[in-house]
Order: structure tokens, then C-alpha cells, then sequence
């Protein structure tokens, strides 16, 4: 969501401040935190930018009626990526219009266009900031933690591809008879977010997948998307590229580092965004030492160079429930 580095630490500094608020339960805030003096026209106080970008920015917001703090992302109307169903935004048309709430699955609050043709869209602000600021790239996350974002994140996957749904752990689920599958397009570390910092009493808070402005209904030939977590048959978004990204995630938290070769070959003539999407930049490496077979098979599948042959992200649902921690 248009963030840095610098952004990012930021936002982990002031998380511990901030009341956290999800689709579950929105809290008042209690901080500290200074209100601006102006409150916009829809009511909110502007709190600061988060982050900012060629696509636009994004907003820390705090409402002026009851306090509840919430993120804002504001598109240009230049940007292409705009796409429309009809008369309504893409992202809002998935997000509001054919996603029910789901625990993993980010809250869209509201949205609106402006007269120049800006998107605003407020989603659940998430105190715990994005995964990327979680990682190790020295020692690699823990086991438990890596299963748990695996566990989490296949979730949502296959609610996005297939509708499958299981509410209550002790039952098998259950997916629609008639589902138009819904591919993310840009799984990665940084549009995945953490419902709360983890602490000693909850080192595995919820994990949600944000940031739909690049999502698609079924499958789409765009080259859209962060190009290290591509899958080999890049420019081709269907529900195995998102299986492939998740699969780079997990080989991130742990390795430090994607499954890419970055040094370019010599004689070379591409850019490096045509390199880092080539099938030959892929290098699938193994777990470390210290990780389990379980969770380096799991991964392996994810991370398959024939899209035909990557594991569908309900298996791999079903996968994971068999061969991680217990517990859900």
C-alpha cells in the first residue's frame, strides 16, 4: 500500500499507541495520539501518511464522531490500474460486493470517487503493521510463526479461488456450488497484515490479506504485480500465480530472500524487471536446516515451476491442517 521502509518503522513504533481495530470489533481510541485541527469533509482527522507513491498514498485516519482509527487509500485517477466492472471499481466491486466478511480477508469500510476521478477507499486499520517488517532475514521466523502465516494465508486463498469457507474448526467446510474465482495478483509481504504486534501472551495474532487494486475475476494476462514474487509463467494471473506467491513468502521467511537469482546473466540485455519475471531467474532453494520436511514440502509445492503441477490452494489448505501444529 504505496509504503517504505522508513513508513513502515514508523508504523510499528506508533502501533503499540494505537487501539487496534478489525471487522470483528472497531474500538474508541484511548491514545494520546494529537488530532489535528481541521476534520475533512467526510469527518475524519488526517493523522499522517503512511506511505506514498506513484499509484497514490495512504492515510492514517481517525474519525471525528467516535475516534476509530482507519487507513485510507487514495488512487490517483491518472493510474490505469483503476480498473472498472461496470460503473464500480474492481477492488470494490470484489471486496464489498462479492467477498462476505471473512477473518482473513481484509474489511473494505467504505469507498468513494471524487470529482477528479480519485478512488478513496477505508479500510480496518491493523495495529500489528505488515509482515514485512516482521521478518528475519538473518535468522528466519520461527517454525510456529511460519506455519501459522502458511496456515492463514491458504485461508484466504482458497476462499478467494474456490469460496471455501469453515467457520467452526470442528466441522469439514464447505464450498458454493457456483464460485467465480477471484485472483489477488500481489501477495507479498507487504499486503499482508498482522491484526495486533505479536507478544509473549499472542505471538501468532491474525493474519489478513489487503490491498485488492491489482485483484481479477477468474484469470487475466496483465504483468501486474510486485515481479520477485512472479511465478515462471508471468504475465499470466490465475489462482496458481497467487499459490506460487505465497509459496515465495514462505521461502522468504525463512531464507531471507525469494526464490530469485538476481545476478543477471552476462550478454544479458533486458531490464531487471524482465529478468526477475524470466522462468530462469527462478531458484527454488530448501529450508535451511532447523525447519521441518512437513513445512519444506509444503512449500515445494507452492513453489512448482509448471503451473499445472503447483498444489490448488484448497490442497494445500488441506495439506497444511494435516502436517502443521494443531490448533485450527
Amino acid at each position: 500500500m504505496f509504503q517504505t521502509r522508513q513508513d513502515r518503522e514508523a508504523i510499528r513504533r506508533e502501533a503499540s499507541q494505537l487501539p487496534r481495530c478489525n471487522d470483528s470489533k472497531r474500538q474508541q481510541s484511548t491514545n494520546k495520539h494529537p488530532s489535528p485541527k481541521t476534520t475533512d469533509s467526510n469527518g475524519f482527522h488526517l493523522l499522517k501518511t503512511i506511505g506514498q507513491g506513484t499509484q497514490g498514498k495512504c492515510e492514517l485516519l481517525q474519525r471525528a464522531g467516535d475516534g476509530v482509527i482507519m487507513v485510507r487509500k487514495r488512487t490517483h485517477p491518472r493510474q490505469k490500474s483503476i480498473k472498472m466492472e461496470g460503473n464500480t471499481p474492481r477492488e470494490v466491486k470484489i471486496l464489498q460486493d462479492t467477498l462476505r466478511p471473512h477473518p482473513r480477508i481484509i474489511n473494505l469500510i467504505s469507498y468513494n470517487v471524487g470529482k477528479s476521478g480519485e478512488l478513496d477507499t477505508y479500510y480496518d486499520y491493523h495495529a500489528g503493521g505488515d509482515l514485512q517488517h516482521h521478518l528475519q532475514p538473518q535468522t528466519g521466523a520461527s517454525e510456529g510463526f511460519i506455519w501459522h502465516v502458511f496456515r492463514q494465508m491458504a485461508e484466504a486463498l482458497a476462499y478467494l479461488h474456490c469460496g471455501y469457507v469453515r467457520s467452526d474448526p470442528n466441522k469439514s467446510g464447505k464450498m458454493p456450488h457456483k464460485w467465480r474465482p477471484i485472483v489477488h495478483c500481489d501477495l507479498k509481504p507487504d499486503n499482508i497484515f498482522l491484526s495486533a504486534p505479536p507478544t509473549t501472551e499472542n505471538p501468532t495474532p491474525d493474519i489478513i490479506l489487503g490491498d485488492f487494486g491489482l485483484a481479477v475475476f477468474d484469470q487475466e494476462i496483465s504483468g501486474h504485480g510486485a515481479p520477485d514474487y512472479q511465478p515462471p509463467e508471468y504475465p499470466h494471473n490465475t489462482p496458481a500465480a497467487d499459490v506460487w506467491a505465497l509459496g515465495a513468502t514462505i521461502h522468504q521467511m525463512a531464507h531471507g530472500h525469494v526464490p530469485v537469482n538476481y545476478v543477471m546473466p552476462e550478454g544479458y540485455r533486458g531490464t531487471r524487471r524482465e529478468w526477475v519475471t524470466d522462468p530462469y531467474s527462478k531458484r527454488v532453494e530448501p529450508l535451511p536446516g532447523g525447519y521441518s520436511e512437513a513445512l519444506n514440502r509444503n512449500m515445494m509445492d507452492c513453489l512448482r515451476i509448471r503451473a499445472d503441477e503447483r498444489v490448488a490452494a484448497y490442497d494445500l489448505l488441506r495439506h497444511i491442517r494435516r502436517d502443521g501444529p494443531r490448533g485450527g
